[in-house]
This record gives structure tokens, C-alpha cells and sequence, in this order.
């Protein structure tokens, strides 16, 4: 029996964990959730007042995404097409809650103004 320095025994081994097929851990997860924040970017985009968080929602969405899609190639699989989607609808409501915010921003100094 191993013993440590001090004498205590040492834990036993335990094997290298590796791949034994299915899918990446998370990946499915973190897909659905990239999607899920593309649907809801989308449609926050017609309310002005939540324009700015869903472009830091939006932003969070694409890297959900490519962290998916790189788990998938990591573990030799094609992605699914919940991780294009989710890609798609980000970037869609990136650029709609972008539009929105910066016309937002554009009009304030006339709001202030009173005009």
C-alpha cells in the first residue's frame, strides 16, 4: 500500500476522463440558450426603453453560441441548427436593438431641448 509522508495511505487513482460519445457537455444547453436571447432580442426590439440591454443580451447571445459551436467541433460532431439559429437571431437583434438604441440616443438632446 502507498503511503504519503506521512504516512496517511494516498487516494487511489483515478483514470483520465475522456470522450465516450453523445454530445459536449453544455453544448445543447448553451445553444438553446443563444436562441432563446435571439427570439427575445428580437422582440424587445420595438420597446425603446430595453434597446440597450438586449444589445449587451444580444452580444452575450453570439458568444453562447460560438462557445457552442466550438464544443461541437471540439468533440468531432456537426452542430445542430439550433446554434446557426441562435447565431442568426443575435446578430439580428443586435443590429435592431443597435438602430434602436442609437436613435434613442440621437432624439434625446430634442427631448431635452423641448422640441
Amino acid at each position: 500500500m502507498n503511503n504519503d509522508q506521512y504516512g496517511y495511505p494516498l487516494p487511489p487513482e483515478t483514470p483520465e476522463p475522456h470522450y465516450t460519445g453523445g454530445e459536449p457537455a453544455n453544448a445543447r444547453g448553451f445553444a438553446i440558450a443563444s436562441m432563446v436571447i435571439g427570439i427575445t432580442g428580437i422582440c424587445a426590439s420595438f420597446i425603446v426603453v430595453l434597446d440597450f440591454m438586449f444589445v449587451i443580451a444580444c452580444i452575450v447571445g453570439i458568444v453562447l453560441a460560438v462557445t457552442s459551436k466550438k464544443r461541437y467541433q471540439m468533440a468531432g460532431m456537426q452542430p445542430i441548427g439550433m446554434v446557426t439559429a441562435g447565431m442568426v437571431l443575435n446578430i439580428i437583434g443586435l443590429v435592431f436593438n443597435g438602430i434602436g438604441f442609437l436613435a434613442c440616443m440621437a432624439c434625446m438632446p430634442l427631448m431635452i431641448m423641448g422640441m
